[in-house]
């Protein structure tokens, strides 16, 4: 999958199972079929998104035409409207009676069945504002349905602007949406399973909502050499806090459950030392409220230890332990030897 391109697989996996972009599809979907006006950010120029939306559309409306417009083509409104009267609907006549040659245009019963994406990737189209309201003003009552695509901080001055649907990601989409794609695409990698729940993890707080981002850094070398990863993909991200607040998520729980692990298994032993109070007055009634710490300080005082593979294991843990309270990085191979641990615990 490290290799796999967007458009030969990895893209339809984006936009047809993970929850968050599909269901934007056919969001998108729905509102076209309702022949609304929508307005989406420029950004999404993506053919596997354009094809998952056509087969969403076409699974209701086989008749639909699509027609993908450069709005930056045109100089004023009147010449982009002459140009679909021109190509789309011959038969047009403007009706003195409408405000504009445009909503005469978007009234015509030709062009029933057609879904306009006129796009404006610099955002410098003036009149782009305009032909919006005019179709906003109709949208729901006519034959067509039209998307406006530009860059978001066009689309945020269309905020209130009647009849325009703005369908921002941002709201269908969540950070277990981009670790389930992080895990999909680590499938074939050689990472184990519990690597690869890490290493989603990482990677889904990195790319934030970019699907693509996602699948340039699933790679196994993340797991091993994140900061490597990160200087090839020439990105401005501090690695250090991602990485400890990640650790602290995936290895605080495996930490406990080494503690219980030992705990229930030494109860006996540990019940003949425990003593009534620990170092800082807290009251320590059963074997269950010793931590690590305790474990380390009243066991080695008494000159006591665990079985050989227990007392490696504790070991570990509590090494674990102090490097994350002092906000050190874990290496690779502390990682590894926590998931084998509780791998064998479980």
């Amino acid at each position: 999958m490290e290799t796999r391109e967007w458009n030969e697989g990895a893209g339809d996996i984006w936009w047809r199972e993970v929850a968050g972009p599909h269901k934007y599809v056919k969001e998108i979907a729905r509102a076209i079929l309702d022949q609304q006006c929508l307005a989406m950010d420029a950004d999404l120029d993506d053919d596997v998104f354009t094809e998952s939306l056509k087969d969403r559309i076409s699974s209701y409306d086989c008749d639909c035409h699509y027609v993908r417009i450069a709005a930056d083509d045109f100089d004023d409104v009147n010449a982009f409207t002459a140009f679909i009267a021109q190509q789309y609907a011959p038969q047009f006549r403007f009706d003195p009676l409408d405000e504009s040659p445009l909503t005469s245009l978007i009234r015509q019963s030709g062009l029933q069945h057609y879904v306009f994406f006129v796009d404006s990737a610099s955002g410098d189209c003036p009149w782009l504002a305009q032909a919006a309201a005019a179709v906003g003003r109709l949208a729901g009552r006519e034959g067509s349905a039209w998307v406006f695509r530009a860059p978001s901080p066009v689309l945020a001055a269309w905020d209130k602007m009647a009849g325009v649907h703005l369908l921002d990601r941002k709201h269908y989409l969540y950070h277990y949406d981009i670790q389930y794609f992080a895990m999909t695409c680590l499938r074939d990698t050689e990472l184990n399973l519990r690597q690869q729940y890490y290493a989603a993890d990482i990677i889904a707080k990195i790319a934030g909502m970019d699907g693509r981002l996602c699948l340039a850094l699933a790679r196994q070398d993340l797991y091993f050499h994140p900061e490597i990863v990160i200087q090839e993909q020439k990105l401005s991200v501090d690695l250090v806090p991602i990485l400890l607040e990640t650790q602290m998520q995936h290895v605080l729980p495996i930490l406990e459950d080494i503690r219980r692990y030992l705990v229930r298994k030494y109860e006996t032993m540990i019940q003949q030392i425990l003593p009534q109070q620990d170092e800082y007055g807290k009251e320590l009634n059963r074997p269950t409220d010793l931590e690590l710490r305790h474990l380390q300080h009243y066991l080695r005082g008494q000159g006591l230890f665990f079985q050989e593979k227990d007392d490696e294991w504790f070991q570990c843990a509590y090494q674990a332990r102090n490097d994350i309270s002092h906000l050190n990085v874990l290496p690779t191979d502390q990682l590894d030897k926590l998931f084998y641990i509780q791998q064998k615990i479980h």
